[in-house]
């Protein structure tokens, strides 16, 4: 009986297999290191003393009809989002001479609810589609997408 627990045991630990995570990375030709990491809380709670400053931030992108958001959690709070306005001249890299360009719908749309991290530039007098944003990262130079 021990025998069968253990080896029981043994075969539900070995078997399980930590997930790996991936991540995309997208860049444009125009991007620097000079980018100040922040939390989503501390951009929210000092947005007009960062306006116009680099900052890098991760959050979890929202993409449907008229909405381009980040959020702190993966659940979209309508108070806490941010207008993301991507610029359509990122890319990345796959293999040896493979190259994607974030320039269609299809692949804004491939990062719905996926966790990014972004550099880009703090506007806090641009509130997106209707003012309903807390405010906007533009000239967005850099991003990770995690799995």
């Amino acid at each position: 009986m021990r025998v069968i627990i253990f080896i029981s045991i043994f075969l539900i630990i070995g078997c399980k297999q930590k997930k790996m995570s991936s991540v995309e990375t997208w860049v444009s030709d125009r991007c620097e290191n000079l980018y100040r990491k922040i939390s989503f809380s501390e951009l929210l709670d000092s947005l007009l003393y960062l306006h116009g400053q680099k900052i890098e931030l991760e959050g979890y992108y929202h993409e449907a009809f008229e909405t381009s958001a980040l959020t702190k959690r993966e659940n979209y709070d309508s108070e806490k989002v941010l207008w993301i306005d991507f610029d359509y001249n990122l890319f990345r890299i796959q293999g040896s001479d493979t190259v994607y360009l974030l320039n269609s719908p299809d692949a804004i749309h491939s990062l719905n609810y996926r966790r990014i991290k972004l550099r880009g530039i703090v506007d806090a007098k641009s509130h997106g589609h209707l003012g309903a944003y807390s405010g906007t990262i533009k000239e967005i130079c850099y991003m990770e997408v995690m799995n």
